[in-house]
């Protein structure tokens, strides 16, 4: 299980370096480990057999030795020293690759509630334009905090680790809304290119595209419509229902339609649809919002901003030759409502869920650290046991050095005293004359 250190800072970093410096410590431990057990098994086999293959008591220095033995005798044993030998290697080499991908930062790691502030929705801004940044800001917003793309929320807090949470974000509000798919399909037209630059205004006109927004290019183009309904009760009133119907009429890229004309061409249309309906369950205009059927131009200034927003990725899309998958959505309704309604600012304290970071450590981390820890104590008692020892059993280059002196002198020089010479064009070691 990964272990999760909760940071109100990005200090990632910091702790990656300690974290490797703990690693690295614990690394030299690995090291000891493979000596201390290679003399220990050495020293077995002296009390058994009084004696023990050079070779099996040799401990690598670096890779280059290590080849070096295994293409002199490749027993049993020096393979096995070898392999523990590599493998710590290996662990050494790519320590910073191992931290780097098991210490990890993670800016939603756990939610908390607290006390923040938000900005309540109210009612006051009713027709607003040019809000096309404003929709998609939010859109993007309520992504992040995981708001349902259906759901309107009665405050939107300022902190940008808010994490939706509907006890805090709908339930005190007095709205509640919903989307469900309406219709969908493709059917093939005869389309009268005129009607593209033929201004409709109302809901009775939803044959001829009540409302429609025309890209003005000839591969293909983007319609978008809308109807409203409600049950004749007042918006203020506890059971008010409103619904809005959108659509989304696509005519593909590859087919040519002539602009300002009068020509009928034979198209196929991508048609979307989405009923969404908003229902009033508590009174009180805290949290309430500029119902869309409230204006008197029907949807224009929906129309302004989400129109002119998925007309610009639809122009972009066109422009690249790339298929274009603008579509008015729900997501779409409820971002440009919520932005709307916060347009007059109206900031208060309120309980709501946030995500605070953590950084998060790997278990495969703590178990090559456990690992590493173990070996360590392991290496520690091994230690213990052959220091009391009279037999020293070298097993390290230096250890091997101080021995072929005392055998080369006749235990009458130390490493210190001795020197290497050419006798007889052969390299010896000797003694060193002080005289």
């Amino acid at each position: 299980m990964a272990v999760e250190i909760i940071t109100t800072l990005n200090n990632l970093k910091v702790v990656q370096t300690i974290l490797g410096f703990i690693l690295g410590v614990f690394g030299i431990g690995y090291f000891i480990f493979i000596t201390n057990a290679v003399r220990v098994k050495a020293l077995r086999q002296f009390r058994n057999h009084h004696g023990v293959p050079v070779l099996e008591s040799l401990v690598p220095a670096n890779i280059s030795e290590v080849f070096t033995i295994l293409c002199i005798n490749m027993t049993k044993s020096v393979m096995v020293i070898c392999t523990f030998f590599m493998l710590g290697q290996l662990l050494t080499v790519f320590d910073s690759l191992i931290i780097s991908n098991t210490i990890t930062y993670n800016e939603a790691c756990k939610t908390v509630n607290v006390k923040t502030q938000a900005q309540i929705t109210n009612e006051y801004a009713t027709q607003v334009f040019y809000l096309q940044f404003d929709v998609e800001s939010m859109r993007s917003r309520r992504n992040k905090s995981g708001v349902p793309h259906d759901v309107l929320v009665g405050q939107i807090p300022i902190d940008n680790r808010w994490k939706f949470n509907p006890r805090f974000d709908v339930d005190p509000y007095p709205w509640r809304s919903s989307c469900i798919p309406y219709n969908s399909g493709e059917i093939q037209v005869n389309l009268n290119a005129s009607i593209m630059n033929t201004p409709c205004s109302g809901i009775k006109c939803i044959e001829t595209l009540i409302k429609a927004l025309n890209i003005r290019v000839s591969n293909g183009t983007l319609i978008l419509a809308m109807e409203a309904f409600d049950n004749n009760q007042n918006s203020s009133a506890i059971g008010a229902k409103f619904m809005d119907r959108m659509w989304t009429l696509g005519v593909p890229q590859n087919y040519l339609i002539p602009l300002r004309s009068v020509e009928v061409v034979p198209v196929s249309i991508v048609i979307k649809s989405y009923s969404c309906e908003m229902e009033r369950v508590k009174e009180g205009e805290r949290g309430s919002f500029g119902l869309l059927s409230d204006i008197e131009n029907h949807y224009t200034s929906l129309m302004d901003g989400v129109g002119a927003l998925l007309a610009n990725k639809w122009i972009i899309a066109s422009v690249r030759g790339e298929t274009s998958e603008s579509e008015l959505t729900p997501d779409y309704w409820t971002s440009f409502l919520n932005a709307q309604s916060i347009v007059k600012l109206q900031v208060e304290e309120v309980d709501a869920q946030i995500t605070v970071p953590c950084i998060k450590i790997h278990p495969i981390y703590i178990l090559l650290v456990c690992i590493y820890g173990i070996l360590t104590i392991i290496g520690g008692i091994f230690w213990y046991m052959v220091r009391n020892q009279i037999i020293d059993i070298p097993t390290r280059s230096v250890d091997w050095a101080r021995l072929a002196c005392k055998e080369a002198s006749n235990n009458t020089a130390t490493i210190e005293q001795s020197t290497l010479s050419v006798i007889s064009n052969d390299i010896r070691i000797t003694k060193i004359n002080n005289s």
